[in-house]
């Protein structure tokens, strides 16, 4: 079941030695693949979510190379005595990128999920002459 960002392929075709150690060394290594694929863009959709329809079609490559960052740095970060930092520094990369994106400081280029929110109306009350008062009670 391919992922909605991103496949194996693509994380093979941007990270071919990294991705090829890890299924060289472990039998389950697709499995950990698609999980990551998957956590990725669970990770991508919770910055989008209200921003966008989820999920995003087309596929901007923003998106793609963000989903792609994402889980290499949590494959990586699974093999034992692995040099991660630089996965690291790529996932923070992205981690930002989906910030500017929700915020609005990058456009993907894609229709908005709805309207943004208009500003409420004041509530504006109004009532007759008040019939009690302190003078009125006085007179009488």
């Amino acid at each position: 079941m391919p992922s909605r960002y991103a496949s194996a392929a693509d994380l093979t075709t941007r990270f071919g030695d990294a991705i090829g150690q890890m299924v060289a060394q472990d039998p389950l290594a697709s499995t950990k693949v698609q999980a990551a694929l998957e956590d990725a863009a669970a990770e991508v959709d919770s910055y989008l979510e209200g921003r966008f329809q989820l999920p995003l079609r087309p596929i901007p490559r923003t998106i793609l190379r963000v989903s792609c960052d994402i889980a290499c740095y949590r494959l990586l970060s699974l093999l034992p005595n692995m040099e991660v930092e630089d996965a690291r520094h790529r996932y923070e990369d992205a981690v930002r990128t989906l910030q500017a994106i929700r915020e609005g400081r990058l456009d993907l280029g894609l229709p908005q999920a709805s309207a943004p929110a208009s500003v409420p109306m004041p509530v504006l009350v109004s009532s007759s002459r008040r019939l009690f008062n302190r003078d009125a009670m006085r007179e009488g």
